[in-house]
């Protein structure tokens, strides 16, 4: 009986390990695309600024 118990918790172990890095790295492919997104917006405003207000 112990075996099998431990073979369970060594698979939950696991799974829970995938899921954690699974969640970190769709964290931080969110975060790298939004940051992504507000440079390119950023960008676009300050190239919409100096095009409007020449100096």
């Amino acid at each position: 009986m112990k075996r099998i118990e431990r073979k369970v918790h060594e698979v939950g172990a696991v799974r829970s390990h995938l899921f954690v890095e699974g969640f970190t790295a769709a964290s931080f492919h969110v975060l790298t695309h939004a940051a992504v997104l507000y440079m390119v917006r950023k960008k676009r405003a300050t190239d919409l600024n100096t095009r409007q207000s020449p100096r």
